[in-house]
């Protein structure tokens, strides 16, 4: 069961890139096939298979994913669990994702007719206090990281190398704040450097030639190169054939030294190398608390609830926000919000309340039902077991004998 207060604004949330694609015959026989990802830039953005996130979607959707995380809503597909172990090396914390298309100011079963797949493929990843983890790409079963790229306007290469301690990773161009994939490009340095093989670069073949161009361009210390203009994707009604010629791709005359070039203003310059890091998994600093700075709470375990196991790390991210808020609203004086235990479960505090557990985003799929699982926490933020409802009671879950690993120093 989806939630009845999502919707998707499609003005900002993510871009769907479009293809165009620049076909271009050399002599009799060969045609040089060329199709580049290009997009507006904006300070920093994640890249996700075949879509782009500008920073202020993903800002908004963490914060809207926060807001629901703290809520103790049983009704809702997400937040949904996500293992961080593979994708981001978080072995001792439980994740969680809301989709980026989603917002909670409007009925999203309206806007979306509650359609199958309607809550898109991108997820953004948050840790059980809210901090931003990352973007994935929700991809059949499983899920791709998506790629943060670093501007090079903001912190130069040198600094970003010496601060973080992380080798720098090749990502791709920005030619006039248009943004091209190294490996969309990659055919038209590949076609180009073969052509200059295959071929004597003579002034007087050059003088044939309507689309290779040779330069001696002072940014690159007066060193010769070869260019070769490159299509764009994008809006059509943006980029016209004469533009799509503003930018190409270079190499120098070994054919090793690639790059990219654009026009403006009737002069050519190169275009600014993009790159990213693969930052170290963040590590716990403390045998009381995880990686991400979560509390270990104490008698943790797994527990099995009807057909769903949780691990011990799950139940711990969970006590985790629920202990938070807990906190948060017994300082307020709010607690009311909180649903409290049934009598018949014989909890000798006065004070016990339920939250709900949340699980992964693929279980869910399987069963369209969300399954009313909890912990039980006592008015101090201990742990009082797991229990799920059937025909409105609730019943304990099975403990597994599977407590919270060893971690920290």
């Amino acid at each position: 069961m989806k939630p009845s207060f999502m919707f998707w604004d499609k003005n900002y949330l993510v871009g769907y890139l479009k293809i165009i694609c620049q076909y271009t015959t050399i002599g009799a026989t060969t045609t040089l096939f060329t199709c580049a990802l290009a997009f507006p830039d904006s300070e920093s953005w994640f890249h996700c298979s075949k879509t782009i996130t500008i920073p202020k979607a993903v800002e908004d959707t963490r914060i809207i994913a926060c807001n629901n995380l703290i809520l103790p809503d049983w009704s809702s597909e997400f937040p949904a669990t996500l293992d961080g172990s593979d994708l981001y090396k978080i072995k001792d914390a439980t994740l969680f994702t809301w989709p980026l298309v989603w917002d909670s100011n409007r009925n999203f079963e309206k806007v979306f007719n509650n359609s199958p797949g309607s809550e898109g493929t991108e997820r953004v990843v948050i840790d059980s206090t809210c901090k931003l983890i990352g973007v994935i790409d929700k991809i059949g079963n499983s899920y791709q990281k998506c790629i943060q790229i670093l501007d090079p306007r903001n912190i130069p290469p040198l600094i970003l190398n010496l601060s973080l301690g992380n080798s720098l990773k090749h990502y791709g161009f920005d030619c006039n704040r248009y943004k091209f994939v190294k490996e969309k490009i990659h055919a038209a340095h590949v076609h180009l450097r073969q052509y200059l093989l295959d071929h004597g670069i003579s002034d007087r073949h050059l003088a044939t030639q309507k689309l290779l161009q040779k330069h001696k361009l002072p940014d690159f210390g007066g060193k010769t190169i070869f260019s070769w203009p490159v299509g764009l994707n994008g809006e059509k009604r943006l980029f016209s054939n004469a533009k799509s010629k503003r930018f190409r791709v270079t190499v120098d005359k070994s054919g090793h030294h690639w790059g990219m070039i654009y026009s403006s203003r009737g002069r050519w310059k190169p275009c600014l190398k993009l790159q990213y890091i693969e930052p170290e998994p963040p590590r716990s600093l403390s045998k009381y608390e995880t990686s991400v700075g979560e509390a270990i709470f104490e008698d943790i375990s797994a527990f099995r609830c009807e057909d769903y196991v949780y691990t011990a790390i799950t139940i711990n991210s969970h006590m985790q926000i629920a202990c938070n808020q807990l906190k948060q609203l017994g300082d307020l004086g709010s607690t009311n919000k909180l649903q409290h235990s049934s009598s018949s479960l014989h909890i000798k505090q006065k004070s016990a309340w339920f939250w709900p557990l949340r699980q992964s985003e693929f279980s869910l799929s399987q069963d369209k039902n969300v399954k009313q699982h909890s912990i039980l926490l006592g008015r101090n933020c201990e742990f009082l077991g797991a229990y799920y409802l059937s025909n409105a009671n609730q019943l304990k879950c099975q403990k597994l004998e599977t407590p919270m690993p060893s971690i920290g120093l």
